[in-house]
């Protein structure tokens, strides 16, 4: 694969540029070979039979690359009990003081980035596109909490998109998403579009 596509939102691309988790993020990128991860049978009607890009091929490549590099998940565990206004308090508190708050019957949830290295997150997209909204909010909370300065959203662009089945989310459309957004996100974020190698 290759960075085809890039949107620098308040300057998250200027940021990276030159920085050796930028050098590592574009390796680890180049080194998978997509033609590699065409192994999906179509099951749509008017692609029956034909085949298509993995995308969890192709997340397994790219993690198993990111991960030679040193990134790995950040994951951030909230406790809450029954008192919605307490949890909204206590939202960016410790999970310890969260815990203590919640009682002697908490509940726990958590959030998680797929990538994460020298407080720099890194989504990789190739699921359903709701999931694009979903990753964008828990990149505002890990800034928010101080656990990121900048995030990243890696997704495929349209022309790779041709070439997978019809959920995922593309470049063009993740931008659409982020436009009205850009207020709400008021941290560096990069979203990156791969395609094909030619």
């Amino acid at each position: 694969m290759f960075i085809a596509k890039t949107y620098s939102h308040k300057g998250a691309l200027e940021e990276l540029q030159g920085t050796a988790e930028w050098k590592e993020i574009e390796d680890s990128v180049s080194a998978v070979k997509l033609r590699k991860h065409k192994s999906k049978v179509s099951k749509e009607k008017n692609r029956c039979g034909e085949m298509l890009i993995s995308p969890s091929s192709v997340n397994e490549n790219l993690a198993e690359q990111l991960s030679k590099r040193g990134w790995g998940k950040k994951r951030r565990t909230f406790w809450f009990d029954d008192n919605v206004e307490l949890f909204r308090e206590a939202f960016m508190l410790s999970e310890e003081t969260q815990k203590s708050l919640a009682g002697d019957n908490p509940s726990h949830s958590y959030m998680e980035v797929d990538f994460w290295k020298n407080h720099i997150s890194m989504e990789v997209q190739f699921g359903k596109y709701a999931f694009i909204l979903h990753d964008y909010v828990k990149m505002k909370v890990f800034y928010d909490l101080g656990f990121i300065d900048c995030g990243i959203e890696l997704v495929p662009t349209k022309n790779m998109k041709k070439e997978m089945s019809s959920g995922p989310c593309y470049f063009e459309q993740a931008q659409m998403y982020l436009f009205p957004l850009e207020s709400y996100l008021d941290f560096p974020l990069l979203l990156i579009g791969v395609e094909e190698e030619a």
